[in-house]
């Protein structure tokens, strides 16, 4: 499955909620997030004395007793990556990649820390209900406290909700959902298609169709260069 890229986006925000509150609603909807860190910018161990100085003995009394084979960890390994305010964490391999899954949806704080360091780095996201939020070439500002994701692509099933031909606008709601988030379309940089993938146009859409959509987060917080398809 093919993905395609949006503009620089420091922060995705909802376009439109019955609820502001996000992050974990124990409605019992499974969410994915996943992406790419592909650089890391600030302390690498905690400021403390006491600690560094423990840390740096523990350190070398490993590098003493390690096996001249063992691999050195990456400097985007082991990023600790999670949801905030959920208990859905996860933590980036040798190249940087992470995933996390959890009871979900609409505004989450993505929270990023290094090992050993106290230091944290945020980025909002908006998470649609059921749906797959992939954050591509992140950079980490440990620094700056603030993750930025040079792109993001969105993946949900959701129902039509709302159709403004004239603007080439589509308003959609992600199924399962238990907040009614609401999220819009633009079809102007997007196409859609029936289940069999015949090409329709907006006057065909009504309200109450059920229809998946793959497509890239505009810096607006709008989805758009996506493909709509109706089910059955």
């Amino acid at each position: 499955m093919k993905w395609k890229s949006a503009a620089l986006l420091p922060l995705l925000f909802v376009v439109a909620s019955c609820a502001a509150e996000g992050g974990s609603r124990g409605s019992g909807i499974s969410s994915d997030i996943q992406g790419t860190v592909d650089t890391v910018v600030g302390p690498a161990v905690s400021r403390s004395p006491q600690r560094a100085a423990l840390r740096l003995v523990a350190r070398l009394h490993s590098v003493l007793e390690s096996e001249p084979a063992a691999r050195a960890q990456s400097a985007v390994e082991g990023i600790r990556v999670a949801a905030e305010g959920t208990g859905a964490r996860g933590q980036t391999d040798s190249n940087g990649r992470f995933s996390i899954a959890g009871n979900f949806e609409g505004r989450v704080s993505l929270v990023f820390q290094r090992p050993g360091s106290e230091a944290t780095a945020r980025i909002v996201v908006d998470v649609p209900g059921g749906g797959t939020l992939t954050l591509n070439h992140v950079r980490v500002d440990l620094e700056q406290g603030e993750a930025i994701a040079e792109s993001q692509d969105v993946e949900f099933d959701g129902l039509v909700v709302g159709t403004n031909c004239p603007e080439l606008t589509l308003t959609m709601q992600s199924q399962p959902s238990s907040t009614l988030d609401r999220y819009t379309v633009r079809l102007d940089t997007s196409s859609i298609e029936n289940a069999q993938g015949r090409p329709l146009v907006c006057e065909d859409l009504r309200d109450g169709d059920r229809a998946s959509v793959e497509g890239a987060v505009n810096p607006d917080g709008t989805f758009g260069e996506a493909t709509i398809r109706l089910a059955d």
